[in-house]
Formats: C-alpha cells, structure tokens, sequence
C-alpha cells in the first residue's frame, strides 16, 4: 500500500523547489479534487495556473521529478567546474 500524500507533503516540495530556485516562483492551489501548479513567472508577478493534477500524489510526484532533474543538473555544473580548475575548487 502506497503512503497517502498529504498537503503538507506538497508544501514540503512547493518549499525545496522555491529553495533551489532562489525566490518564491511556484505554489498550489485546490478545486475541488484537482490540484494546480501555479507560478509567478509572469511579468505581473500574480501567481497564475501553469499544470493541473487529478490527485494529490500525481502534483507531488511531478514535483519530486523536478527537484531530481535540478539535482542532477547542480551535480553535472558542479563536476564541470571541478574538472576544468580542481585547484579552485572550494565546494
């Protein structure tokens, strides 16, 4: 049996990507039983729908995908800059 998402779950990731990007640049929303991924990414700042999910676990999901994706791209610039000057490195 799969562990249940809860919402705190989703703020949880919602928070760790905001962290990894350096600003607030996603939240979430609820209606009814689908969940939205919104974004401020627009030029007025206002928190807008960008992807919506038919359940709890399908946004957290999404959202678990995204943060290994960031991961995996910090790793590879990381091994990048460590290979081109490994004296300098200060990680």
């Amino acid at each position: 049996m799969k562990n249940r998402i809860k919402l705190n779950d989703i703020a949880a990731q919602i928070e760790r990507l905001n962290i990894e990007l350096g600003r607030k640049a996603y939240d979430y929303s609820q209606f009814g039983q689908s969940y939205s991924l919104d974004s401020n990414g627009n030029a007025s700042g206002r928190f807008e729908s960008i992807a919506i999910f038919n359940s709890k676990r399908a946004l957290y999901d999404a959202l678990t995908l995204s943060l290994a994706i960031i991961d995996r791209i910090q790793r590879k610039r990381d091994l990048e800059q460590f290979l081109s000057n490994p004296k300098d490195w200060s990680h």
